[in-house]
């Protein structure tokens, strides 16, 4: 199995910490669709899908999220 990919996981911590893409796309300095994108493409490697999005939020699936809002990478990591 190849490795994660960080910027992947980054753009989902931001989403699931800030509530929507919009939000996580400024915080990482990206467009919205390229924060979409890294979403879509982690959610196509592990085969399981990890956000629901609608049009004025997007929240973790599942009865236990896997990212707290706080984040699962430390803060040092996310500024990078």
């Amino acid at each position: 199995m190849r490795r994660l990919n960080l910027d992947q996981l980054r753009a989902v911590v931001e989403v699931v910490r800030l509530g929507s893409f919009s939000a996580a796309a400024q915080r990482l300095n990206l467009t919205q669709p390229a924060v979409s994108f890294q979403v879509r493409e982690l959610e196509e490697r592990l085969g399981i899908p990890l956000l629901r999005s609608f049009a004025w939020e997007a929240k973790e699936i599942g009865d236990r999220p896997r990212f707290s809002r706080h984040g699962c990478l430390p803060q040092s990591h996310m500024a990078r």
